[in-house]
């Protein structure tokens, strides 16, 4: 399979981070080795490439849009609360040095 809805993507993205993993090849790893689980939440067998393709291509905004919305309706209390869980949600690692053109 070469593409990913975004439902499985974000699936595959939340398994990726509750596992740990470190790397498209951990994922992969992890995915595979909990076939039963994989099926029951309705992912199909991913490839390293289909993921990174998907990560690639998709908008962010998707992914910001679908966090906002619980967030928009928690109460105060909860919402100051939330400040360690969002940083685990969003863990992504940011390069301080330009890509090399």
């Amino acid at each position: 399979m070469r593409w990913l809805f975004t439902r499985d993507l974000l699936l595959t993205l939340l398994f990726a981070q509750v596992s740990d993993a470190r790397s498209l090849r951990d994922i992969e790893a992890m995915l595979e080795s909990q076939s039963a689980r994989r099926y029951h939440a309705g992912l199909p067998k991913v490839r390293r490439a289909t993921l990174a393709d998907a990560a690639a291509t998709r908008p962010a905004g998707v992914f910001t849009g679908l966090l906002s919305a619980p967030i928009g309706r928690a109460t105060r209390k909860l919402r100051r609360g939330m400040g360690e869980c969002l940083r685990l949600i969003d863990s992504t690692s940011i390069p301080l040095t330009p890509a090399p053109a």
